[in-house]
């Protein structure tokens, strides 16, 4: 009795140890994009309405057609090339077909392709850490002093910084809530109330 105890014993382990042992087959599918993108790093992937590419980099603004990279500039008032700012986060804004990018220090520009060309659409000084479009159509965007919802080309405040503990991150939830992250503290918002 004690032998057949310690086969099933023995052959328990190692059936257990053949299971655990076996390979699972992960699939990772990959592609290579040819091309050059001079940039330190980049900081924010989206792709449009049309199937373009765009990485948002620390040193500027690059389209993807799935051939080639092209870059696109923007110079502010004060001479200072978008390539001089990091670029946070960009959006494609699907209400007015146009790329959101929020950006360090230079504020809020847009990429409309009827101009081809980056424009400044909302001026701010600190930094736009983070951009949303929620399913009403409405722009939200997180910056360290609040939260801002994006109308008629202005950035409205509505939420104050130190009751959000400094925000960095925001997440558009399903019933057009948000979700608000900044320092030790996450904050769910609806229709401006948290």
């Amino acid at each position: 009795m004690k032998n057949k105890f310690l086969f099933l014993l023995v052959f328990s382990f190692c059936f257990v140890s053949s299971v655990k042992a076996q390979k699972r087959n992960i699939l990772i599918d990959h592609i290579s994009v040819p091309g050059f993108i001079n940039s330190t790093f980049v900081t924010s992937i989206e792709q449009d309405e049309y199937g373009m590419l765009w990485f948002g980099t620390s040193s500027g603004l690059y389209r993807y057609n799935g051939q080639r990279f092209e870059v696109y500039t923007y110079q502010s008032e004060t001479s200072l090339p978008l390539s001089a700012r990091q670029i946070n986060q960009i959006k494609w804004d699907k209400k007015t077909h146009q790329l959101l990018v929020a950006t360090r220090n230079m504020g809020l520009l847009a990429f409309n392709y009827k101009s081809n060309s980056l424009t400044l659409v909302a001026q701010h000084t600190e930094p736009l850490n983070a951009i949303t479009i929620t399913e009403d159509g409405r722009t939200w965007v997180v910056a360290p002093d609040g939260l801002f919802e994006f109308a008629d080309s202005t950035l409205l405040k509505i939420g104050n910084a130190s009751a959000l503990g400094n925000p960095s991150a925001l997440l558009a939830l399903p019933g057009n809530e948000l979700l608000v992250a900044g320092v030790k503290r996450v904050t769910k918002w609806k229709n401006g109330i948290s």
